[in-house]
């Protein structure tokens, strides 16, 4: 025969268990940002990357991970942010999400944006304004990120070397990266006027 306190520690026992189940079921209802749903997700993202790089004719799985990219959940949007980093140029049907997450105001998601650019290389080219314009915002790792992708972009980039040296004057960390940037595109340019130069002596024979 249960005695008093019996009973009691029993009711307190199942109020506690309504609680928990009550907040599980809460959570779960509002989709909530919680540790084990940016686990699941993580996981699931990081296995169609590996999938795909592996069957890169997968399309299906690049869509599947482009998906969370157009998703509201944010974490989700920087893992697949990183995923497509990782792809590089095979995912750049993706540039146009790419540009918008990089102007979502969020930093780690407009930084990890912005290296995914970087990643298509020449791909990114319609993309060059708004690395301009990052970089142009010196005190963040995205104007570093953006440096360095204006770089790995490459001779369509050349534009953004007057840009990029302001850069290399500001704060240690974007000078390091414009500085980089900047070894790349003006040897990109000096190739470039050097393979015009023949073409300009003929014309003026």
């Amino acid at each position: 025969m249960l005695t008093h306190g019996n009973k009691k520690r029993i009711l307190i026992i199942a109020l506690f268990l309504v609680v928990v189940l009550g907040a599980y079921y809460i959570i779960s209802a509002l989709d909530l940002d919680t540790r084990s749903r940016r686990k699941k997700v993580s996981a699931q993202v990081n296995s169609l990357t590996l999938k795909f790089l592996t069957q890169p004719h997968r399309d299906d799985v690049l869509d599947e991970i482009i998906s969370h990219l157009e998703g509201d959940y944010e974490f989700g949007r920087i893992v697949a942010c990183d995923a497509i980093r990782r792809i590089g140029p095979r995912a750049k049907k993706a540039l146009g999400l790419l540009m918008n997450a990089a102007n979502s105001g969020d930093r780690t998601l407009e930084t990890v944006a912005v290296r995914a650019i970087g990643s298509f290389g020449p791909d990114g080219a319609p993309a060059i304004d708004l690395l301009i314009e990052k970089v142009c915002q010196p005190g963040t790792d995205t104007a570093w990120y953006a440096a360095e992708a204006l770089g790995r972009i490459g001779p369509p980039a050349i534009n953004a070397i007057p840009f990029l040296q302001d850069a290399a004057e500001s704060e240690f960390a974007l000078s390091r990266f414009a500085k980089e940037a900047l070894v790349i595109l003006e040897s990109h340019k000096k190739r470039k006027e050097e393979k015009d130069m023949p073409e300009n002596a003929d014309k003026s024979n």
